[in-house]
């Protein structure tokens, strides 16, 4: 999974606590660590690829409300 999607080579990892249902991976790669979080109804798309997408929707619209000086709040509704 780490050479598939430009990782690098694996050199260790181990499962993190909690997920219960989809484990949670921590890689050591030659380019770093990765976190890793397994889809274990479709095991070819981790579902880090899907979290990731969300986490940085919500961190673009909360940089643009910063950067218009709109303050806290939830910047999707």
């Amino acid at each position: 999974m780490a050479e598939r999607h430009d990782l690098g080579t694996l050199t260790d990892w181990r499962k993190l606590e909690g997920g219960i249902v989809n484990p949670v991976l921590l890689l050591d790669t030659a380019a770093g660590q990765a976190v890793l979080k397994m889809n274990t109804r479709e095991p070819e798309y981790p579902t880090v690829v899907k979290e990731a997408w969300v986490l940085g929707l919500v961190g673009r619209a909360v940089s643009e409300r910063s950067a218009r000086g709109a303050g806290a709040g939830c910047p999707i509704r």
